[in-house]
């Protein structure tokens, strides 16, 4: 081989890691949500800080925190919650049950919103009694819906799995009365 042909294929060589190198930063471009989703929570309003044995509300809510760890903004358009039996519907992302939430309703979480790389939004959601019983089972995702992408991306909902005292409590009084 003479010099010109080992330069042409240098020359393919690093033309193929370029080429390489750019689909992968036009795949990693672009806004990327990091969701967390939190059940069991208690609320703790401001009225309450100051007052001695302040107890929680007695509501459980449902906390979603959406972080943009991306390179571009996205507006997060609605959050729902989904339902998956199985491991199949989960693969292919058909959920039995799909829950839509109305934003406009609820104080704790405006949308739509504007997410800028590096920033967060965080909705406090009411744990209805079908997401009661659908997070005591494992079965509560929680989506999120934003501008850049056509598929909504999914999050298993934690439970905490504590005994809140209000709880115990009430499970104290319960066991004295039986």
């Amino acid at each position: 081989m003479d010099t010109s042909t080992y330069a042409a294929w240098w020359g393919a060589g690093l033309a193929t890691v370029v080429l390489l190198w750019d689909l992968y930063k036009w795949r990693a471009s672009g806004p990327r949500l990091r969701v967390w989703a939190k059940g069991d929570q208690k609320q703790l309003r401001p009225g309450d800080w100051d007052k001695p044995g302040r107890v929680p509300g007695d509501e459980d809510w449902i906390r979603i925190s959406v972080a943009n760890t991306g390179t571009g903004a996205t507006t997060i358009q609605g959050v729902g919650f989904s339902c998956f039996s199985s491991v199949w519907q989960k693969v292919i992302r058909r959920p039995e049950r799909t829950y839509g939430l109305v934003a406009e309703t609820n104080p704790f979480c405006q949308l739509p919103w504007k997410l800028n790389p590096g920033e967060e939004w965080t909705g406090l959601l009411p744990q209805y009694e079908p997401f009661a019983n659908l997070l005591k089972s494992g079965a509560l995702y929680c989506q999120v819906e934003h501008t850049v992408s056509t598929r909504p991306v999914f999050r298993k909902v934690q439970g905490t799995g504590r005994t809140t005292p209000v709880d115990a409590e009430a499970q104290q009084h319960d066991a004295d009365t039986e």
